[in-house]
Parts: C-alpha cells; structure tokens; sequence
C-alpha cells in the first residue's frame, strides 16, 4: 500500500511539472501571418524560392531534417503561412532552441501524417559559415551555394 501511494505521488509530481510548460508547437494568442511571396535569386533569374519576412529580415528555404527533431529543438511557434491570400492556421513558422541569432525559421504543417519540417534562412546569412543545428541537413539550393 505505501508503495503504492509513493507511485501516485511521484506520479502527480511529475504530471504537475509538465503542466506549466507551453506546447511549442500551439499557435500563440495573437499569431503573425506570414506572407509568402517569390523571391528571385539575383545572380540567376531562373533561380525562385518562396519567401517570407520576419524580424527585419527574409527567409527562404534552406534544409529538412537529418535525424529526428524533437519538442526541445523547437522554441516558439510564431504564427502561421498565408500563400496567395489563403490563410493555412496548420502550416506554422516556429523558432528554434540552437539557434540564438534567429538565422534559421521552421516551417511545419501540423495536421499531417507524413510531413516533415522545412528549415529556412535567412538572406542575410548567405555565403557566410554560420552554425546550423545539428539536425539540418542542407538541400543545397543554388541560392546557398
């Protein structure tokens, strides 16, 4: 019995330490809408990417995951996409816990089975060698060639 009673407590401590933490992956109470728009790689015109700002600053597709991310890599989720003036509220832009400069943004769509992120970066970082966390793998797109 005592054993027993020394589960349910442990139990319940272990329940009420998790109950503070914010899901990083919910939408916050007043979300950012991110506007999509094409951006042109300058030194190739037939080079596009979807963009989008935030921060002062334009991100673009960069990297997927190689191995798994999990809920502490994720920081915040910031809002969500809107593409041609569609909201999508499940397609979410997140920050991330390894990245204290905010050069890399998290694209996921919440609600599907078989999804998997998209990391962005942002322009501003091209050509120089920043730290990426771990868990990105770089797509080499042109634009960070």
């Amino acid at each position: 019995m005592r054993r027993a009673v020394w589960i349910a407590a442990v139990l319940f401590l272990l329940a009420l330490a998790g109950c503070g933490r914010a899901d990083p992956y919910a939408l916050p109470e007043e979300p950012l809408a991110f506007e999509t728009w094409d951006f042109t790689n300058p030194e190739d015109p037939d080079d596009g990417y979807m963009a989008l700002d935030y921060g002062g600053r334009t991100y673009l597709p960069y990297g997927i995951p190689e191995g798994r991310i999990g809920g502490h890599d994720i920081d915040r989720c910031l809002g969500y996409v809107v593409q041609d003036g569609e909201a999508d509220p499940d397609m979410r832009i997140y920050t991330l816990s390894d990245d204290p400069d905010g050069s890399y943004l998290m694209e996921y769509y919440v609600n599907g089975n078989m999804e998997q992120p998209i990391f962005l970066r942002a322009i501003d970082t091209a050509g120089e060698e920043i730290p990426a966390p771990d868990y990105i793998d770089s797509l080499e797109y042109a634009y960070w060639e």
